[in-house]
């Protein structure tokens, strides 16, 4: 599950990298 949730914050890094007008929230929610 870790190892889940550590993927997850790094998709969302990444996305808000690529895209900065979505906040990293979303990805938080994810």
């Amino acid at each position: 599950m870790s190892t889940f949730v550590q993927f997850d914050v790094n998709a969302a890094q990444a996305a808000s990298d690529h895209a900065p007008l979505a906040p990293a929230g979303d990805g938080g929610a994810a």
